[in-house]
């Protein structure tokens, strides 16, 4: 529990020295996936944000998109214009500071370039993993593309 409360800290931080004040929701179970987070908030899957860590060259890349949809990795080898391979569980923890299930769309360990899934910005609130597989956080969605000087790209199936 230490650990889930020092992960949830950590962004909190990071949220609050990006201008946002995050309210984290701790929830009863945990949410690693899209639909379990959708189905515990009561909202709709387009409204979850999945934040996904990619490979591209020497770098790492991250992903924002609607839990609805799923990542084509040929449209998004295609957009960066090499080939992008999903990033294993340590490369994400190195890139982002945060275990697969609980990354959250802002407050990484590494500066990482940013594309935004358009889905996203059709709700005006969305919610994003707050560090942990079992709090969530609701930002703006416009907010959230502003924070991560996303790029809106079209790279879903």
């Amino acid at each position: 529990m230490a650990q889930r409360m020092g992960a949830n800290m950590r962004f909190v931080q990071a949220a609050k020295a990006a201008g946002l004040e995050p309210v984290i929701q701790d929830l009863a179970t945990d949410t690693r996936t899209a639909y379990e987070a959708a189905s515990v908030l009561g909202c709709q899957l387009e409204q979850i944000v999945k934040s996904l860590v990619f490979v591209c060259g020497e770098e790492f890349l991250l992903v924002l998109t609607a839990g609805s949809n799923k990542v084509n990795q040929g449209k998004l080898s295609k957009i960066m214009g090499e080939l992008t391979e999903r990033a294993s569980p340590a490369q994400v923890r190195e890139a982002t500071g945060y275990a697969i299930g609980g990354v959250p769309p802002i407050g990484h360990t590494k500066k990482l370039k940013c594309l935004f899934d358009p889905v996203l910005l059709t709700n005006e609130t969305i919610y994003g993993a707050a560090g942990t597989p079992s709090s969530v956080f609701s930002v703006l969605s416009s907010t959230l593309l502003d924070l991560t000087a996303g790029s809106i790209e079209q790279f879903t199936e």
